[in-house]
């Protein structure tokens, strides 16, 4: 090839050329582009896009360019390993950046709780104007978890016919559920979810969600008591900082519970939690035992559930229950 040859091809003219002439031929390959042609009618190539727009007639023959383009070796390997990945993490991500009913919850919601979760950063712009203003002072993380909660609980509430409910703060920073409504919100990282129920099905909920491996152990002795300490030290290191947040998680979903019935602070060896769960089982319940006589009634059970490197707990109270 001579040096001019070589210039013009490497050239803004042929390269133009060339994408034109790619993207024609590979929409040429779609049985619709042929029909369209045969009727007169062509695509158009978007420069600026590297994409192949057929007109309206052609349905959703449109096709990415830049997926199909020609790339030097050595190129190929990295771009379809960073595409595979993106769209394999898409199509299977359980999670969603809006509020939906959740089918991960569902083993730790009791019949009449409705679970709805939130996955991803949330915007302010989203709040009743009553929620905007309490949240004043607050850091940016702080107002977005204070975001999604409330976007959860709004979606739960639209599902049990309440709509236009700004749920504000309580004195004791609780949320201010409707009447006839009970519920518990919890966040944690990028994750967040409310459980909800008419007051007729149930009459306190407790939720609590976790990161695992976030309980060190610097705090076991500030956290448990010592027979729960004991039985984390007979556990593998993995097992252990799993059932450690299942414990600490609990704790705090009945601590939820038992502040909506009784509005009494309690400290973490108030209580001591019995957990059920066999080796690698990511589904269970749990005992409340109490070791204060600030507990007003502690023999509620609890379910918790391990799933995409968190733990989540509930402790839900039936309305029939004294």
């Amino acid at each position: 090839m001579s040096q001019r040859q070589a210039h013009q091809e490497n050239g803004p003219t042929f390269q133009r050329w060339r994408c034109r002439h790619d993207a024609k031929t590979k929409a040429s390959s779609c049985a619709e582009h042929r029909q369209s042609q045969k009727r007169g009618v062509h695509g158009r190539y978007d420069r600026e896009r590297h994409t192949c727009s057929p007109s309206p007639r052609n349905g959703d023959c449109a096709q990415s360019f830049s997926e199909r383009r020609r790339v030097r070796p050595g190129w190929r390997p990295y771009l379809a390993t960073q595409l595979e990945a993106h769209v394999s993490m898409a199509a299977t991500s359980e999670y969603s950046n809006v509020p939906k009913r959740s089918t991960i919850l569902a083993d730790v919601c009791a019949p009449g709780v409705l679970a709805v979760d939130f996955a991803g950063p949330a915007r302010t712009s989203d709040l009743y104007s009553q929620e905007l203003d309490q949240t004043t002072g607050f850091g940016d993380k702080r107002r977005s978890e204070f975001s999604a909660g409330r976007l959860c609980a709004k979606h739960a509430l639209a599902e049990l016919g309440i709509v236009n409910f700004p749920l504000q703060i309580n004195d004791d920073r609780r949320p201010r559920w409707p009447d006839g409504i009970v519920g518990s919100i919890s966040h944690t990282a990028d994750y967040c979810a409310a459980l909800v129920a008419r007051a007729t099905d149930v009459s306190a909920i407790g939720f609590d969600v976790e990161r695992t491996e976030r309980i060190g152990r610097d705090l076991w002795d500030t956290l448990f008591t010592l027979r729960e300490s004991a039985r984390l030290q007979t556990l593998s290191l993995e097992e252990r900082a799993i059932e450690a947040t299942i414990i600490f998680s609990a704790k705090e979903a009945f601590y939820k519970c038992h502040f909506a019935r009784s509005p009494s602070w309690l400290d973490f060896t108030d209580v001591e939690i019995d957990v059920s769960r066999g080796v690698r089982e990511t589904v269970g319940s749990f005992n409340i035992q109490p070791c204060s006589a600030r507990v007003v009634r502690a023999d509620y059970e609890g379910r918790f559930i391990i799933a995409r490197g968190f733990v989540a707990t509930s402790v839900i109270v039936p309305s029939t229950a004294t």
